[in-house]
């Protein structure tokens, strides 16, 4: 009887990058890849890339690791409408980058014990607010405003009852060690972006020397 047997499913590899094999990519790229010149530049470009790339309109799915939500319980802040999010007493986990949304937290019951809560959370700027003179730019009943002045996230109306608010927020770039595998933290195509990022900066420092 014959045996039926089957290929071996072959071994899928992908591409991966460590701290290091960024930095050494940079490096080959402007033509010192022993890093006798852009050694120390090279490490301060890549946190600078992507920083930069997160504050600009590319995807959070390329940053997944940077994305962090924390849970605020605005009756035990020293303002219940404002958050602070920088500065040595801010409150929330991380340094923070940008905001991306404020929401209800889904699984906390309101104040009056009835239910979960149900706002929508608007950002609007600060020359939003300063319409609010007018009864026309005014959130509905069920609408919140946030804005970001200074330190503060701040929320408007100051008066309404919120329960749990859940703050999603991109935090800064960790300090990554040299071995750290960075397709665990970013997309490969985040990546690319910014290895040609540090390498654009230096290749305009080279020009100018």
């Amino acid at each position: 009887m014959a045996v039926l047997t089957t290929a071996a499913t072959p071994l899928v590899t992908y591409k991966q990058y460590t701290f290091s094999g960024m930095k050494d990519e940079v490096l080959t790229r402007v033509n010192d890849p022993d890093g006798d010149t852009y050694s120390l530049r090279a490490d301060e470009l890549l946190y600078e890339g992507i920083s930069a790339l997160v504050l600009s309109d590319y995807n959070r799915d390329g940053y997944p690791s940077l994305v962090v939500t924390d849970n605020i319980v605005p009756t035990l802040l020293s303002l219940s409408y404002r958050i602070q999010v920088a500065g040595a007493a801010r409150e929330i986990s991380q340094p923070m980058l940008k905001i991306l949304a404020l929401t209800d937290d889904l699984n906390a019951a309101d104040d009056t014990g009835t239910g979960i809560n149900d706002h929508r959370f608007i950002p609007i700027d600060l020359t939003q607010y300063n319409r609010m003179n007018d009864a026309n730019e005014r959130p509905f009943d069920d609408e919140i405003y946030y804005y970001r002045q200074g330190d503060f996230i701040y929320m408007y109306p100051n008066d309404r009852t919120i329960g749990k608010v859940n703050i999603t927020y991109v935090a800064s770039p960790h300090e990554y060690s040299s071995d750290e595998i960075m397709n665990y933290h970013f997309s490969l195509d985040f990546i690319y972006k910014t290895v040609e990022y540090a390498a654009g900066r230096i290749r305009e420092q080279q020009a100018g020397e």
